[in-house]
């Protein structure tokens, strides 16, 4: 019993090697640089050893995008559960932003961000995780509706996709001058909710 569990616990760990590995290469080579040879050579196995925990490449990539997607899933959603029913949507939005971009800018933030360096044809394997993710959003969306922040004219069908697109994108061109400066998610939650315009 004690050796199978140790084999489990070993199995599991190599997994999680593989998929670290994995998303690691994507981000920082890209995804054609990464194939079942380079994840084999990075977590110091045999590309046959890799096919025991994986049975092909976009099995890893699947596993890794519904990672990322649940981890900022779980994210955003306690830290609206922790906020009062009677808070007002603008707070509510800009926690949500913070939760979201703040979980891409962590150091292991890398899972989230592999999403953004794969074809069109390889992110359709994790939809359903991330219209679970979207419907989070929706719902939000349609909370500043029911208060009165939001125009009832407003899509929410596209201002979902295109804000949570510009959420992901934080990470390539913001640098903060110091680990502690504040302002990006307030920046972003004031723009989605009252624009650039002039009044």
């Amino acid at each position: 019993m004690a050796d199978n569990r140790a084999a489990v616990e070993r199995n599991g760990g190599m997994r999680s090697e593989i998929l670290f590995a994995a998303a690691k290469i994507i981000v920082e080579q890209g995804y054609e640089s990464c194939t079942m040879r380079t994840i084999a050579k990075m977590v110091h196995i045999t590309a046959g050893s890799l096919y025991h925990h994986f049975a092909s490449k976009e099995e890893i990539i699947e596993e890794i995008m519904n990672i990322g997607t649940v981890a900022l899933l779980h994210r955003v959603e306690n830290v609206l559960s922790e906020l009062p029913d009677s808070t007002p949507f603008p707070e509510r939005l800009a926690a949500a932003v913070d939760a979201h971009i703040s979980a891409l800018l962590r150091p292991d933030a890398i899972y989230m961000r592999v999403f953004e360096f794969l074809p069109p044809v390889i992110r359709k394997r994790s939809a359903a995780m991330r219209r679970t993710y979207a419907n989070l959003w929706l719902r939000l969306f349609e909370g500043g509706v029911a208060q009165g922040f939001i125009r009832r004219d407003v899509n929410l069908a596209w201002l979902v996709p295109y804000a949570i697109s510009a959420f992901n994108r934080v990470p390539d061109w913001y640098r903060p001058k110091s680990r502690d400066e504040p302002g990006i998610a307030s920046f972003v939650a004031d723009t989605v909710l009252r624009g650039i315009a002039r009044r």
